[in-house]
């Protein structure tokens, strides 16, 4: 599930950077991709030697980045009174994803970190119904 999760934040990222004329936006994402680029090749390189040791400081490690990465746009959204922007569409599918993934973690005996990002992804899944439901779909002028 890692790799997938990860295509959507690239993508995600590319279209922000591609679409943002802010220079701050592009420099921190130039910035926080060089260092997952950097921490990745660590992990791949320490995790022939470590194998156990570096799945498990990496499973925190996503485990803890998975807890925040959502949290500006709930923010923004509940700030805003509005879920204009925010797909609908795009939010099911990482809430169904997020239900998959807490089954095959319950199914297969996962360790503790994938159970704790499945609940969490069912739980921000929750939240953003709830903010659809309240502030229902942008009207358009």
């Amino acid at each position: 599930m890692h790799p997938l999760i990860l295509i959507a934040w690239t993508t995600l990222a590319l279209q922000e950077y591609w679409y943002s004329g802010r220079s701050f936006v592009r420099s921190s994402l130039m910035y926080a991709y060089g260092f997952l680029f950097i921490a990745v090749s660590f992990a791949l390189f320490w995790g022939q030697y470590y194998p156990l040791e570096v799945g498990c400081v990496m499973g925190w490690f996503f485990t803890a980045l998975y807890a925040v990465f959502q949290v500006p746009q709930i923010i923004k959204n509940q700030k805003m009174q509005s879920v204009e922007g925010l797909s609908v569409w795009y939010v099911s599918m990482m809430g169904c994803a997020s239900f998959a993934d807490l089954g095959m973690a319950y199914w297969r005996l996962l360790p503790f970190p994938s159970v704790l990002n499945a609940i969490r992804g069912v739980l921000v899944y929750a939240i953003f119904l709830y903010q659809f439901n309240r502030f229902g779909r942008p009207t358009v002028k």
